[in-house]
């Protein structure tokens, strides 16, 4: 069993888990890669620290977050990319396979996430993925909606 599948029935959500074999899914790239679909199908957990507070924000694998845009929004003064060991403490997973749920950080989904029919996610472990439509894990974590990202180039 996989650790987060533990709170699938508590959030209420059947998200279906994929195996990926001989892939790497450390990075958006590597998981879209191993998976055969678009970058934008894939849902990054970033870890943020907002005035000293540890948050989570979903993004698209093909974008970028804008820190500017996020302060504003959040009205925060100080907001920073965690850095490994931080997101390590603060979610018990290592940077490149941090799930949406299971830590209980406050979470963020970028609303672009939204034009998606799925979205596949980090689970703990590099060698396994989940799917699951992004409005049903957005309620699930309860993730209030933000405009975060911008292109990446």
């Amino acid at each position: 069993m996989i650790p987060i599948q533990k709170f699938d029935s508590q959030l209420g959500i059947s998200p279906e888990y994929i195996e990926i074999e001989l892939h790497s899914t450390r990075t958006a790239a590597d998981a879209a890669h191993a998976l055969g679909t678009e970058l934008g199908n894939i849902l990054k957990s970033l870890v943020f620290i907002a005035d000293d507070k540890p948050i989570v924000i979903f993004i698209s694998g093909s974008k970028k977050a804008n820190i500017e845009l996020i302060k504003k929004q959040l009205g925060v003064n100080a907001l920073r990319l965690a850095n490994a060991d931080e997101v390590k403490v603060h979610t018990g997973f290592s940077i490149g396979v941090v799930p949406p749920y299971g830590h209980g950080l406050k979470a963020y989904l970028d609303e672009s996430l939204l034009e998606n029919e799925y979205v596949f996610y980090a689970t703990g472990y590099e060698s396994w993925l989940a799917k699951i439509k992004p409005l049903l894990l957005a309620k699930a974590c309860n993730a209030a909606k933000l405009a975060v990202q911008e292109l990446s180039c």
